[in-house]
This record gives structure tokens, sequence and C-alpha cells, in this order.
């Protein structure tokens, strides 16, 4: 059952709002990643990239390897090599293009609602950088934790330079931005919105919270 509209006052209990939303499946309908590696190499390259990873992909699929083994040969075969100035020009595309057509009308319209009332709004996804850096953009968002691509002289090296932002992780840099940004849990009121397994530790250390739209707690 969805909540109605969220009360337009910037703190909660004399708490300050914190509103947190994961991407892919919760922002987005379905997966950024593939549909930017298909913006990027096109069609055939996309399916050569899937066939070289088949194996990988396979294994994870039976879960007999990690996301985090999955993902990296998946970046490594997709990404090592690539210019940053041709990784940009695909995620403005999946921006302007893919974007529009795969946003979830529910939880977007839940990411409106938080900036009209004052709150602070964060994406915090397993996914690239290198595309969602516009997508916060675009959102108006101006926080952003994510996965981080490695690079060296504007060359994509095909590996992480942050760890794969995804379950535990996401808490851990979650907590490690509040730091930063010498924020206090005590003081917050914590707003989450995910949509799979990976998102079940933010959610639970969260105040309130949303899992595929549903309330969660």
């Amino acid at each position: 059952m969805h909540q109605a509209s969220l009360i337009p006052q910037f703190l909660i209990d004399n708490r300050r709002v914190v509103a947190v939303f994961d991407v892919d499946g919760t922002l987005t309908t379905s997966d950024s990643l593939l549909a930017f590696l298909r913006i990027h190499h096109g069609n055939i390259g996309f399916v050569k990239i899937l066939f070289q990873c088949s194996l990988q992909l396979a294994l994870y699929a039976l879960g007999a390897i990690s996301n985090h083994q999955a993902k990296s040969t998946l970046l490594r075969s997709a990404f090592k090599g690539q210019q940053y100035s041709s990784l940009q020009k695909s995620a403005n595309g999946l921006i302007q293009h893919w974007w529009p057509r795969h946003q979830n009308a529910w939880t977007f319209q839940k990411l409106k609602e938080h900036q009209a009332a004052g709150h602070t709004c964060l994406l915090l996804s397993a996914s690239l950088d290198i595309y969602l850096q516009p997508l916060a953009q675009e959102l108006a968002v101006q926080d952003l934790i994510c996965t981080e691509l490695a690079w060296q002289e504007e060359v994509c090296l095909g590996d992480w330079k942050t760890a794969n932002c995804q379950g535990p992780e996401k808490l851990r840099r979650l907590e490690s931005w509040l730091y930063e940004k010498q924020l206090k849990r005590e003081n917050l009121a914590i707003y989450a919105y995910g949509d799979s397994s990976g998102d079940v530790p933010l959610l639970d250390w969260a105040d309130k919270a949303w899992l595929k739209g549903k309330i969660y707690k």
C-alpha cells in the first residue's frame, strides 16, 4: 500500500530529513547498466560482450560466483580502453533517450515531493558514475554515491575505483558520507527507497523505508 503525499516540511520530529533512493528498479523500471552497454556498443557489440561474459553470467545466475565477480568481468570486457569522452557521450544519450521511457513514476513522484519539502536527497546505487552523474544533474539531486570506474589519462581501466556499491557496501558508503558531511545519525530522519535484497541493509537502517513501492517499515 502506497503512502499518501509527504508532509511538506524541512524537519520531522525536529530531525533533518535525508531521502535515499536506489536507482535500478527503484527510480527506473529496468536495468540501466545493460541499457548503457547497448547504447555505447550498439546491438551487435552488446551481444558480443554478453557472449564473452556468458560463463561468468551463467555462474552468477546459478549462485556459484558473486555479483562483484560477475560485474568485474563485465566491466573489463565492456569498458577497458574506452575513452572518457566516448562514454560520456553515450551517458548523455542514455539520459536523453532511455531515462524518460524507463522512469518509475511512483518513486519519481516521491523524489519530487521530498525535494519540494526541502529534504536532502541522495542517489545511492551500484550503477556507474559515468552515467549516474548526468542523471543526478537531470533530477536536480546534488548528492550521489555509486560505483566509480577507474581511469588513467581519460582512458577507462575497466576496473573499479571504489568497491561495488551494493548490499552492505551501500550502508557503509552512506555512513561515510554522513561523517564527511558532519551529520549525526540521531539528528536525522532517514527515508529509504529500494527494490531488491541488496537494499535491505539500508532499508533496515532507515527510519521509514519502501521496497518496490510498498511500505517496508
